[in-house]
């Protein structure tokens, strides 16, 4: 009897490239499973927000801020502020780190390329949007720091948007030459607000306290919330947007708590919806459509990625555990996080503004009267675990793809018509 050829013993290439496919679809099967199970339990904490910091810190001092400019019209700025008051919210006074990053970030903010977007001549200096977030970080940048000269400089700060306000007819401040978002003015009034922590600047007071009432004309008949964009007479051109109100509803318990939990609920019954098991942020209320742009991005069934990661913010400062977990929990899954050597960076670090207000987002904490769960849909995180289970067991229910797994080569030689002979 004629021996095989040696080649016989050996399994055939195709065979040996099929185990590997099914082989490799299992092992992935199983690790989505298992990531879906990891970030329901094992919420992101402040580790994370640490990880991302790193990250943003070293992209920053890369270029960044300069090639995010380039995408988006306050890519730099945005980049910077939001990498600051990230990393300085949540810390205590007297943190040198926190107050490094802040500080940085603050210089950045006074640059030539930080304030080359905005308006020289405006009042407040380079507009609200520039005025107000400025202010907002300049405010823990003297709480960290504690000196003289950082008080000094929020009092002087404070002081440019009291006056602009006072001087205006409807409380609302141009961020452009005739181009008004009623979102910056909110940062601004908060920031105002927030630095009466730091001592009181004459007039102060009595702007935060009236600007609820003085602003009511213009709230949304059919959903009482702030619209989106005003023209330079105060009129309204865009009502209610998603991608503005989450924003506003981080920084409204700084000026109105009871308005601000009010506003949350409403915020919740006209714009957070659930979709294929997923929750999320529609930029348009709830039985509107509209197109996405730079303020929304890409919308998806309605749905606008940056609106549901920056109400994140908005959740966690009105103490809604159950939405906020959801919200970081998504974005953890799907946002393609990266941890390095360097940090945590979400999406292969390609957009690091977006990596920016997730952290910013993660960095708020509960406001005072914050009005507690808003009974928004929880995530169908049951129904994604066995989604991602599906291909495993499909593989595994097929006879012959379960044997190619299971039987090694040498068994299956030893069962073949030339291992007999």
């Amino acid at each position: 009897m004629i021996d095989p050829p040696r080649d016989a013993a050996r399994p055939r290439p195709r065979r040996r490239v099929a185990r590997v496919l099914v082989a490799a679809v299992v092992v992935l099967s199983l690790l989505g499973a298992g990531r879906v199970a990891w970030v329901v339990a094992v919420p992101a904490g402040d580790g994370v927000r640490a990880e991302q910091l790193r990250f943003l810190e070293s992209a920053l001092a890369d270029g960044a801020g300069q090639d995010m400019q380039e995408l988006f019209p306050e890519g730099y700025f945005f980049s910077h502020v939001l990498t600051g008051l990230a990393a300085a919210q949540p810390a205590a006074a007297g943190d040198a780190d926190a107050l490094r990053v802040a500080r940085t970030a603050l210089d950045a903010l006074g640059s030539p390329a930080g304030t080359a977007p905005f308006p020289d001549t405006a009042a407040p200096a380079h507009g609200v949007f520039w005025a107000g977030w400025s202010l907002a970080l300049a405010v823990e940048v003297a709480r960290l720091s504690g000196l003289p000269a950082d008080r000094a400089d929020v009092a002087r700060r404070a002081g440019e948007i009291r006056d602009a306000l006072v001087a205006d007819d409807d409380g609302f401040l141009e961020a452009y030459p005739g181009q008004v978002w009623p979102c910056d003015t909110v940062v601004a009034v908060a920031a105002l607000a927030r630095s009466r922590a730091l001592g009181p600047v004459p007039g102060v007071d009595e702007v935060v306290a009236g600007w609820t009432d003085r602003t009511r004309a213009v709230r949304d008949q059919a959903t009482g919330l702030l619209p989106h964009r005003l023209d330079a007479g105060g009129a309204v051109l865009d009502g209610p947007r998603a991608s503005s109100q989450a924003l506003m509803l981080s920084f409204l318990p700084d000026i109105d708590p009871g308005s601000a939990a009010a506003d949350y609920r409403r915020f919740v019954d006209a714009f957070v919806v659930r979709e294929l098991g997923l929750v999320g942020v529609r930029e348009y209320p709830v039985g509107m459509e509209g197109e996405g742009d730079v303020d929304s991005g890409p919308l998806i069934a309605g749905v606008s990625l940056s609106a549901s990661a920056v109400a994140l913010g908005a959740a966690t400062r009105q103490g809604d555990a159950a939405l906020a977990a959801t919200l970081d929990a998504q974005a953890e899954l799907f946002a393609l996080p990266v941890p390095w050597f360097d940090g945590r960076r979400y999406a292969f670090g390609l957009l690091p503004v977006a990596d920016a207000f997730l952290a910013w987002a993660r960095a708020q904490s509960a406001a005072t009267g914050a009005t507690g769960s808003s009974g928004a849909p929880g995530w169908l995180w049951p129904g994604w675990l066995l989604l991602a289970l599906v291909p495993a067991a499909v593989v595994l229910a097929v006879p012959r793809t379960r044997r190619l797994l299971l039987t090694t080569p040498a068994a299956g030689r030893a069962g073949s018509p030339a291992a007999r002979r």
